[in-house]
């Protein structure tokens, strides 16, 4: 592990059958800083194009469908998710795989115990992830997540509306 400004950097090679690739792994220690991940990304970016590589990064079904009561962090998510597309293009000559997961609601400790209780199950979120990691997805969603990655306009103004209707009373 490398602490990296404010993320700690894990690298490991991967097996993938006959072949390695390395796969970065970064976790922010902090707050999150989008111009730190882009700088980081792009330092990656320019050390990593000529090798077999993955870059994962982690956004949120909120990416693609906002959620007005946490308008923040919803548009972090939409910059991150677009943000790796471009990557994605930018990379696709080479021999760096970029791929984005986008995780619903999970069940967590986060924030403490028993405060997250009304996400998918943890462990199911993470086999349905490795599984798409194993069907080569290059955006992989888990839950009610898998279909926000493919909305129409109209069907995720729907959504954002329905998801704002139920829980606008946090807010007021």
């Amino acid at each position: 592990m490398i602490p990296y400004g404010h993320f700690y950097l894990y690298s490991i090679k991967v097996n993938r059958g006959e072949s390695y690739s390395s796969l970065v792994i970064f976790f922010c220690r902090n707050e999150f800083r989008y111009k730190d991940f882009v700088g980081f990304t792009f330092h990656l970016y320019f050390n990593l194009k000529s090798e077999a590589a993955t870059i994962i990064n982690v956004t949120s079904g909120l990416a693609f469908t906002p959620f007005a009561i946490a308008p923040i962090y919803s548009a972090r998510k939409a910059a991150l998710h677009s943000f790796t597309m471009s990557l994605r293009l930018q990379l696709s000559g080479t021999r760096v795989e970029v791929i984005e997961v986008a995780p619903p609601a999970v069940n967590t400790d986060l924030g403490g115990s028993g405060l997250h209780v009304h996400g998918e199950p943890l462990d199911a979120f993470t086999d349905g992830i490795f599984q798409g990691f194993a069907e080569g997805l290059q955006e992989i969603g888990y839950g009610t997540s898998v279909d926000r990655l493919r909305m129409s306009r109209d069907q995720i103004d729907e959504y954002a509306a329905q998801m704002y209707e139920a829980t606008k009373g946090y807010i007021e």
